[in-house]
């Protein structure tokens, strides 16, 4: 992805690379945070302004997915920070507007996940901007106050408020990143 120019595909061999046409861009393309591939025979591209492209395994453009305020089962936002597709196929969003959404592929249909005021057991702050999965198959969300690590297991969530000693304020997680055994948390 670019900050502005669109999408662009590289053939790792011999490192030409070719921009991507989508139709739902037109002249101005957003800037594109992210890509996965669903599995399922396409790429999804998370931008910032306009939700979910998805395209087929030969770049083409199939659909979209965006905010609708008039339908819950819609994405929260159209600015999209960061995907992880966990190991049961589903996709866990990351948006602008500050909770998390996961699609359930095989069904289609996104559900919701929020910060639940006075339950220690729920995602510490709902505004998230990078997610990931360990190699326990736990899933931690870098959020606006701190980090958060789900166990999708036991439905239990572990918060931590400040990564160190000499703060009382929730540090503000840009993004993380696995490493074997070590789980990198960039503030």
């Amino acid at each position: 992805g670019t900050l502005s120019d669109g999408l662009y595909c590289s053939n790792a061999g011999n490192l030409e690379f070719s921009k991507i046409r989508i139709p739902v861009f037109g002249f101005n393309s957003p800037r594109i945070n992210d890509i996965i591939d669903s599995g399922m025979g396409r790429l999804i591209v998370a931008t910032d302004g306009m939700g979910l492209i998805y395209l087929d395994n030969n770049n083409n453009y199939l659909s979209n997915a965006v905010n609708d305020e008039n339908n819950e089962n819609s994405l929260s936002s159209n600015g999209i920070y960061d995907l992880l597709k966990v190991e049961d196929g589903n996709i866990w969003i990351a948006s602008y507007a500050g909770d998390i959404r996961r699609l359930i592929l095989n069904e289609k249909k996104f559900s919701n996940i929020s910060h639940l005021k006075n339950n220690s057991n729920s995602l510490i702050n709902s505004f998230t901007r990078a997610i990931m999965e360990d190699n326990e198959g736990k899933i931690w969300f870098g959020t606006k106050k701190g980090l958060s690590i789900f166990d999708p297991a036991t439905k239990n969530w572990k918060n931590f408020l400040n990564l160190s000693d000499n703060s009382n304020v929730g540090e503000i997680v840009l993004d993380l990143a696995e490493d074997g055994e070590y789980m990198w948390i960039a503030t």
